[in-house]
């Protein structure tokens, strides 16, 4: 009887001993520490030099960083959109895998991540691949988003994943747009450093609310009213209101490039008088110039302050250096059109 005992005591430690031994490869796949395919999130978004993502259609948006700054360009085209940029690389350092496909899912989900899921390609600083997203669906509760994951050194994962970000209540695919006009950075004005020598408004229907102030630097400033075409100093400024205006214009934006205009419509913009024009020059001597319009309405609409207009309360029409059109919002730059007589006299 004991050594029955003992026999089955030795094939227990052994059966216990292979446990042990064989648990951790078994339960690899199972893993989000161990099991590549679940390893989504890229710790030094700083190297990150590159990115594509493209639908299955084959439309591509390139992102690529310019000389390990923070800007970033579209399409070898434009500037991109700061808070974009910001948002997508942080979704690659945040995201994480919330759980799996169910079983009963999974071979739907492969169908349909292989028709319609967009292809992300995410770059080192020299240029090599680091990962390949494929981000494919929702979840149906809104609160991941379906995605598999492709590794140089792993190959392509087998198993969809739900990918979320902790403490961030919403899904993930909608940061991997394609797009070219909604990545397009929308500054026009953009002097972080204060770099403004001067800074110009002319009012078309009003010459005499126009102005010009000129920046010299250490708080010197100067400011001249247009009176009958000629600049004339002001005997008493706001300096506070002047500076306020360098402030303002330190950083401003268009809400959109995306105007649906037709090219007829977008022609006859350009082709009429602008209602406003501003000018800003940098220390450099280099001059931005827009050019607003005043938006026609459908229908007759209350203005800010009540009186009835055919106007867009809302918008004007923009006219860029490079004689493109685009969306102004009022409230941005209402501001920045007040007549000489606000800052003044």
């Amino acid at each position: 009887m004991k050594k029955k005992n003992v026999i089955l005591l030795v094939l227990f430690l052994i059966l216990a001993g292979t446990a042990v031994f064989l648990y951790p490869k078994l339960s690899k796949k199972n893993s989000t520490g161990d099991n590549p395919f679940m390893q989504f999130s890229i710790e030094d978004t700083a190297s990150i030099s590159k990115i594509t993502i493209q639908d299955r259609s084959g439309t591509v948006a390139l992102l690529e960083r310019k000389n390990e700054s923070k800007e970033w360009t579209i399409n070898k085209k434009y500037n991109a959109r700061k808070d974009v940029i910001k948002l997508l690389l942080e979704c690659f350092h945040d995201i994480r895998v919330r759980g799996n496909v169910p079983t009963k899912m999974r071979d739907n989900m492969m169908s349909v991540m292989a028709t319609s899921a967009k292809e992300v390609k995410i770059y080192g600083k020299n240029n090599e691949l680091l990962k390949t997203y494929f981000v494919g669906p929702n979840t149906q509760d809104h609160m991941g988003t379906i995605m598999l994951l492709e590794t140089v050194e792993d190959g392509r994962s087998e198993e969809p994943y739900i990918t979320h970000i902790e403490g961030f209540t919403g899904f993930l695919n909608p940061r991997f747009f394609i797009d070219e006009m909604e990545w397009r950075s929308t500054d026009i004005f953009y002097y972080p450093n204060n770099d403004i020598a001067e800074i110009e408004l002319l009012h078309m229907t009003d010459p005499s609310s126009s102005f010009k102030l000129t920046h010299f630097g250490n708080n010197k400033l100067k400011f001249e009213r247009y009176l009958n075409g000629k600049l004339t100093p002001f005997a008493q400024l706001d300096t506070a209101l002047a500076f306020d205006l360098m402030k303002r214009m330190r950083k401003v934006n268009l809400e959109s490039y995306n105007t649906m205009l037709k090219p007829s419509a977008a022609d006859s913009i350009k082709n009429i008088a602008p209602t406003f024009v501003l000018r800003v020059k940098n220390n450099a001597g280099a001059i931005t110039s827009l050019n607003l319009y005043l938006k026609k309405a459908k229908q007759m609409t209350p203005d800010a302050t009540g009186q009835m207009t055919p106007f867009d309360p809302e918008y004007f029409w923009a006219k860029t250096d490079a004689n493109e059109i685009g969306l102004a919002q009022f409230f941005v730059f209402e501001p920045l059109l007040q007549p000489a007589g606000f800052y003044g006299r």
